[in-house]
């Protein structure tokens, strides 16, 4: 099970040259809720016109709310191209949200009652329709709320080159389509379960949701510590977010989809959408004339399955994601586990990628044997653990049954990525990756150093509340871009179009449409079964 001899990466760049690496693609969803510039509640307007329509722009779309804007950079060939990608996007968007600014933090703020968030809207046709009612599904099943919780997903791929070049070097046979389209799978998902066995280092290093605000949980105990306002926190917590806080999912904590091969993964997922769920079933499909939910089985489509890090496969028009994984393989690793950063105006910084970059090509060349049901119980408590006592002093985690402290793993793991960052520095001469990892070896050493930290010493330091922060922090970042050049003509033009554009595809879909919403329904579903 992808066991590799060693210096496997030294070879690689030995024979191929150290920019084989680096002609990968990345890309950067950021999600960011729309409130308003002075109270900071909530937006209750439409998504605006002006950024085109959410069904079919390709960079400016919404998630679960009408007010949750994700941003999609396109694949790009560096981490600082999708930065300045994103940039432009969030300045675009400033320049369209009259009155209104974009909420920092993952951790979502000032809620009565989860009626307040409004479901976002695809329009008539029948993709539209069962995009809203997905979300309707989400609604009921783990509330409104949650699903306004806000993070950063990083997709990376590497170029075909590098798996025709690792074949000979691992003896494999490539020499038919599927052979080839195996092996590249079978090393993507050796990547994800080392990810998922490290995820936690990422949470330490950039979880940034250690306080929320106390109207997230509609006055149930929070378990955490008060703080001044309307604010809770954990002393020594990094992401909620991450923790069972954030996305708590009790309906999919038993599924155990394996991450062992593409096949299992597949079948997994497969077994969950087709799996009636008893509280699913009793709250039926319809409330009245208005369908709550896709269907009554643990997940209603593929994407409802939350992880740290999934396989990914640019799906057809109307073909199911994981039908369009068995097809055609694993094309890119999304990874899903970075909060907001409060203190980067697009809520990631390149230092940030550039450090996960690093992981991600580490998590592919180390070998990477099947997890046991053992070891995933260890992964799920480490990363727990580390959501919500990240920064405790000697805290211990587990590896391979046996205890072992935070800082001195962490410690260890950031040691071999400087082997990962002097090959990718090589080609260009700088120390951009080997400064990202040394970044984070400092907030390893320090705790002080790390986003969580620092939210709780503004917090403290000011004795403003967690909303008060979190508009504050929205209000200057809204005021930088105000401030600064406009974008240049023909981005800001291209942008305008990119707009229109989508306003006309998205009535487009809907004058295609052949076939009622039920049919369309059943026909996308036997689809993932072919």
């Amino acid at each position: 099970m992808y066991q590799l001899p060693p210096e496997l990466l030294q070879r690689l760049v030995d024979s191929h040259g150290n920019k084989i690496l680096q002609q990968g693609k990345r890309g950067i969803e950021k999600e960011s809720l729309r409130i308003d510039r002075l109270t900071g509640a909530l937006s209750q307007a439409p998504h605006p016109k002006a950024l085109g329509a959410a069904l079919t722009h390709p960079f400016i779309t919404t998630d679960y709310a009408e007010s949750l804007l994700e941003f999609v950079t396109p694949a790009l060939s560096s981490n600082a191209e999708a930065i300045q990608f994103l940039s432009d996007l969030h300045k675009f968007t400033y320049a369209h949200i009259q009155g209104e600014t974009l909420w920092p933090c993952s951790m979502p703020c000032g809620f009565s009652k989860h009626s307040d968030v409004p479901l976002a809207q695809y329009g008539d046709s029948n993709v539209g329709r069962m995009k809203t009612i997905y979300r309707r599904g989400l609604g009921h099943r783990y509330g409104r709320i949650m699903q306004t919780i806000s993070g950063v997903h990083f997709n990376y791929s590497l170029p075909k080159e590098v798996w025709t070049a690792l074949c000979p070097m691992l003896d494999c046979d490539i020499s038919s389509n599927q052979s080839a389209q195996d092996f590249q799978s079978a090393a993507y998902f050796a990547l994800i379960r080392n990810f998922k066995r490290l995820s936690w280092i990422i949470l330490y290093l950039f979880g940034s949701s250690p306080a929320v605000c106390k109207s997230f949980f509609q006055g149930a105990d929070s378990g955490l510590d008060e703080y001044p306002g309307n604010t809770v926190a954990g002393e020594f917590a990094t992401s909620l977010r991450m923790s069972d806080i954030g996305y708590t999912n009790h309906a999919q904590s038993s599924l155990n989809i394996s991450v062992n091969s593409l096949n299992e993964y597949v079948a997994g997922l497969t077994r969950a959408i087709s799996t009636p769920y008893p509280n699913y079933v009793d709250m039926g499909l319809f409330d009245g004339d208005k369908q709550i939910q896709l269907s009554s089985c643990i997940l209603q489509i593929a994407n409802e399955f939350y992880s740290v890090v999934r396989p990914k496969r640019v799906a057809l028009s109307g073909e199911e994601p994981t039908a369009a994984l068995r097809r055609r393989g694993v094309e890119y690793v999304e990874i899903r586990a970075l909060d907001l950063d409060p203190f980067s105006r697009v809520g990631v910084n390149q230092v940030e990628l550039d450090f996960v970059e690093c992981l991600l090509l580490h998590c592919l060349f180390t070998s990477s044997p099947a997890i046991s049901a053992v070891e995933q119980v260890e992964i799920v408590n480490n990363d727990n653990i580390v959501a919500t006592h990240g920064r405790k002093p000697d805290l211990q985690l587990h590896r391979a049954g046996a205890k072992v402290g935070l800082n001195g793993w962490a410690r260890e793991v950031c040691e071999e990525l400087l082997v990962v960052a002097d090959v990718l520095d090589a080609e260009s001469g700088e120390t951009r990756f080997s400064d990202a990892v040394h970044h984070q070896l400092q907030a390893v050493e320090d705790t002080a150093r790390t986003p969580s930290a620092r939210v709780l010493e503004a917090l403290s330091a000011s004795s403003m509340t967690y909303n008060e922060f979190g508009l504050a922090r929205a209000q200057t970042i809204a005021t930088e871009y105000a401030e600064e050049v406009d974008l240049a003509p023909g981005i800001d033009s291209a942008m305008n179009e990119l707009a229109v554009e989508s306003l006309a595809r998205a009535d487009a879909v809907k004058a295609r449409d052949k076939e009622d919403f039920d049919a369309y329904l059943a026909d996308y579903f036997a689809r993932g079964l072919v």
